[in-house]
């Protein structure tokens, strides 16, 4: 059965209700979305390096960077602003961090930390194409 994925459901979501009510006059709208999209079971995998390139993400990046893109499209869609800002927000770390991220292994802290800069790098695309702040 299809489902549609987190972005999606983000994007049909902005036009119901308070939210589309919301959008239709703000001045600033920020999105941070797509993290937990990701199998974090492979971030210790050393084949899945690296992250941008990899095979592992690269269905995942490619959803992410549409559903951003489509989020965005219908948010200004939706805002009668015509001066509204819209911020695309980046991860601090996709995975755990901190004693619980250290107590997984080497493999995984570099695994997490490629894969949070490819996340980031892809936020920060779409960013850059559609006009929005990082």
């Amino acid at each position: 059965m299809w489902r549609p994925s987190r972005e999606e459901r983000v994007e049909q979501g902005l036009r119901v209700g308070q939210t589309a009510a919301d959008l239709s006059h703000a001045d600033l709208v920020t999105v941070e979305i797509g993290a937990n999209d990701f199998d974090l079971g492979r971030v210790d995998d050393p084949a899945c390096l690296p992250a941008l390139a990899s095979p592992c993400w690269a269905a995942t990046l490619t959803g992410l960077s549409t559903g951003l893109t489509d989020i965005v499209s219908g948010t200004r869609d939706i805002d009668t602003n015509p001066d509204v800002q819209i911020a695309l927000i980046g991860y601090w770390n996709v995975t755990v961090d901190g004693d619980v991220g250290a107590a997984q292994g080497r493999a995984f802290i570099a695994g997490s930390d490629a894969l949070t800069r490819a996340v980031n790098t892809t936020v920060k695309a779409v960013a850059t194409s559609t006009h929005c702040l990082y």
